[in-house]
C-alpha cells in the first residue's frame, strides 16, 4: 500500500527495514542478556550441568 502510493521508494523501504532489523537484534540481545537471568533464574557466569564432563 505504501509503495503503491508513490511517496516511498523501494530503496527507502529497504533502508528502514535494515535499520529496524539491526535495532531489533540489539534490543532482543540486551533483553535476553539482562532480563533472561532474572526471569528464568539463570546463572550466565557458570556452565550448565549437562555440559560438564562426567
Amino acid at each position: 500500500i505504501v509503495f503503491g502510493s508513490g511517496y516511498v521508494t523501494i530503496p527507502q523501504m529497504a533502508r528502514a527495514g535494515i535499520l529496524l532489523n539491526v535495532v531489533g537484534a540489539v534490543v532482543i540481545t540486551l533483553c535476553v542478556y539482562y532480563l533472561g537471568p532474572w526471569l528464568l533464574d539463570m546463572d550466565l557466569s557458570a556452565a550448565p550441568a549437562w555440559s560438564l564432563a562426567r
